[in-house]
């Protein structure tokens, strides 16, 4: 509902009420034909973007809202629940037995409709029998037609296979950088000495760590989207990905906005060396403090382990499956990282790390290996204690959503409030 439009103290009241218990969208309709066309749009929008209430049997007029009730509502309500489970009009019945009922207000009936959220796993929700044709989301107050690239990236997410895990046909060690995969081992039996995968060949250390398959039924094997991402080669990752870009920039100055950087790294191979390229430039000139962990002096200091935690969450949560850009900014204010591929899970649970949804998990792994990732998904609630920690601004923090058009995950650390936006 438009945030610029009058309601009566009754609206008013019952809208307050509606939000009391969860903070939703709220959505009018007249409705005094029946179930308007238009509600299934606004349905579907709801579910695959954060959910939301309708409101029918109420009059929008020279931007104010009345009650002009409905005629039969308790028709109404069972044609809607009817509607509902005809997987013709709707693919996933999105509303449960309370999640619509009949209000009176000044003695005038209408219709309530709570909209939740859909699960990843049950998106798309689209009307009317074509998930491209049928496919919304809410955008500002509106419903929007989603485009076929964004019901696609809906499908993707859908699974409950890791993006990472697919096998790639016809790449094998040919398309692994081998010195690359030299320095990856090497870290991996610093910290697990004892692992049996220590003497493995390399074929067979790539499938221990997720980074080459063989499905036992159609015999497939090759790399892994994470063994080609992790340790590919150039050549090789471009045949996968036709646009592959970790784009790195360093700006010494805000006072130009004209000047886009002063140094810049646009790194086009495998992650690993993405890490151990980047990191270095981010931290260059840091001040670190003299530390000791038992008898050995600890080269890091907090701002270290901020920064390796954001670039290390910026690889791993990506959506590789789309052509953007991975985008990482130094400037005199702070930093930047941000990434292709919206959250998986809510914002409260990514920034309390109550549960993690890793779109890549094999290469959260791969990366765990080697002392460089975790898997609980505390990755974010440290990166914000740490920062907190050291008496800086509270970073900031976009788990990406439905109600852009953009789908990009970033978080900012600053030290204190920039001038300009860069990036």
């Amino acid at each position: 509902m438009p945030m610029d439009i009058a309601v009566t103290d009754l609206i008013a009241t019952l809208i307050e009420r509606l939000q009391g218990s969860e903070t939703l969208e709220v959505e009018v309709k007249l409705a005094q034909g029946g179930i308007p066309k238009s509600l299934w749009e606004t349905v579907s929008a709801f579910a695959n973007t954060n959910g939301g209430w309708i409101l029918l049997g109420i009059k929008e007029s020279n931007n104010m809202l009345e009650v002009e009730g409905l005629s039969n509502p308790s028709k109404m309500l069972d044609d809607f629940y009817n509607m509902l489970r005809n997987p013709q009009k709707i693919n996933y019945p999105i509303c449960n037995a309370q999640d619509a009922r009949i209000e009176s207000l000044d003695g005038k009936e209408i219709l309530v409709i709570r909209v939740a959220e859909a699960p990843r796993q049950q998106r798309p929700v689209y009307i009317n029998g074509n998930p491209y044709n049928g496919t919304y989301v809410r955008r500002h107050t509106g419903d929007h037609h989603c485009t076929k690239p964004e019901v696609d990236r809906m499908m993707r997410e859908a699974s409950d296979v890791g993006a990472d895990s697919a096998i790639l046909p016809g790449f094998n060690l040919d398309d692994i950088d081998q010195n690359a995969l030299t320095r990856y081992r090497r870290l991996d039996q610093t910290l697990h000495p004892g692992e049996p995968r220590n003497t493995y060949d390399d074929v067979r250390f790539l499938s221990a760590i997720g980074g080459y398959g063989r499905e036992r039924g159609t015999a497939k094997e090759g790399l892994t989207v994470a063994g080609l991402l992790l340790l590919g080669t150039d050549k090789g990752i471009r045949e996968w990905r036709s646009r592959h870009l970790i784009d790195y920039r360093m700006v010494l100055t805000e006072d130009d906005p004209d000047k886009r950087w002063d140094d810049r790294v646009p790194w086009e191979g495998h992650l690993f060396g993405a890490f151990e390229n980047i990191y270095l430039r981010l931290t260059t000139g840091l001040a670190t403090a003299f530390q000791l962990q038992g008898a050995t002096r600890i080269e890091e200091s907090p701002v270290h382990i901020v920064l390796r935690e954001a670039l290390i969450n910026l690889l791993v949560h990506a959506d590789y499956a789309v052509p953007e850009a991975s985008l990482i900014v130094r400037t005199p204010s702070g930093f930047l990282f941000r990434n292709p591929g919206s959250s998986r899970i809510s914002e409260f649970d990514l920034l309390h790390g109550d549960r993690s949804d890793p779109r890549n998990p094999e290469l959260v792994r791969m990366f765990r290996l080697i002392g460089l990732a975790e898997e609980a998904g505390t990755g974010i609630p440290k990166i914000i204690r740490a920062w907190r920690e050291l008496g800086l601004e509270m970073p900031k923090i976009d788990a990406g959503t439905e109600d852009t058009n953009l789908h990009y995950s970033f978080v900012r650390l600053t030290y204190f409030l920039p001038r300009i936006v860069v990036g």
